[in-house]
């Protein structure tokens, strides 16, 4: 714990993080500690609205750095903004409703130059934020008649919350399943939020599991998310059969969990091919 605090507390690259500058366009809200390493961070920009987006897209935070910073391989310059800026992709957790901030799961990266930094902010100090949505992570192309598996392992659940939160009972799809895996339940985010949400829309079901920590609890398997895809294991939980006839999988995590969802999926008639209109499979990857 004391070595985490002390990485949480380096600032020799950066530029007044939190501080009120002509840099900074955005603020903290709230910001909710769910563990030592994992937290929502709410944020508004200063002035304006905020901007509409569709469930599943991301926006850019970012603080600013020493230009003569030797890791420069980790700047990005930005059209219109200067080129000293440190900056990632969060995907947005709010629902489309919420009008008045986005909000993001964060889990902190200790020998990172960001996550670290965002992890100090207190309501009301300064951040950047990119004035602009993106991503194609979105449930435009699933039809009524299909069925949504939505995958994801630690803190790439956000866009599924978002997807959650924003459509209403009855769902626009015949049915939408979440499989969400983590190493140890103080990891599964939302996991109390979704319990509710299984339990009162008849056509959403919520599969977790956690690889590190056994629970006796029969709502919790011990495992990978991978395991659900193996064989008959998925339709035994859920009674859906898999087919890329009528359903969409879309898996948000880390790489190597995407990777070998895909292949298991393979068996099962879908094609290992880059997410495209055509695709049934859809992937964003969470460094």
């Amino acid at each position: 714990m004391q070595k985490l605090k002390t990485l949480l507390n380096m600032n020799d690259t950066l530029l007044s993080p939190g501080k009120r500058t002509g840099f900074y366009n955005a603020h903290i809200v709230e910001r909710i500690d769910l563990s030592s390493r994992h937290l929502l961070l709410r944020v508004a920009f200063d002035k304006g609205k905020l901007l509409d987006f569709i469930p599943g897209q991301f926006i850019n935070l970012g603080i600013q750095v020493k230009k003569s910073e030797p890791e420069a391989t980790f700047l990005s310059s930005l059209p219109g903004q200067p080129q000293d800026i440190l900056r990632r992709a969060y995907s947005i957790a709010s629902s489309i409703r919420e009008m008045n901030y986005y909000e993001f799961y964060l889990n902190v990266v200790p020998h990172g130059m960001l996550t670290p930094t965002l992890f100090r902010l207190d309501p009301g100090d300064a951040v950047w934020m990119e004035p602009q949505i993106r991503g194609r992570f979105t449930l435009g192309s699933v039809a009524p008649t299909d069925h949504v598996v939505a995958v994801a392992t630690g803190t790439g659940v956000a866009p599924f919350v978002s997807m959650l939160r924003s459509y209403n009972e009855p769902l626009p799809w015949k049915s939408f399943t979440l499989v969400y895996g983590a190493r140890k339940l103080v990891e599964l985010g939302y996991n109390d939020e979704l319990g509710l949400l299984e339990k009162n829309r008849a056509s959403f079901n919520y599969l977790r599991c956690l690889s590190r920590e056994s629970l006796t609890s029969s709502q919790f398997s011990h495992g990978w998310v991978q395991d659900f895809f193996r064989e008959n294991a998925f339709h035994e939980s859920t009674g859906i059969a898999l087919s890329p006839d009528n359903t969409h999988v879309f898996l948000c995590g880390n790489a190597d969990m995407i990777r070998e969802v895909r292949e298991l999926l393979v068996p099962f008639g879908f094609e290992k091919r880059p997410d495209d209109e055509e695709s049934r499979i859809h992937s964003e990857i969470y460094f």
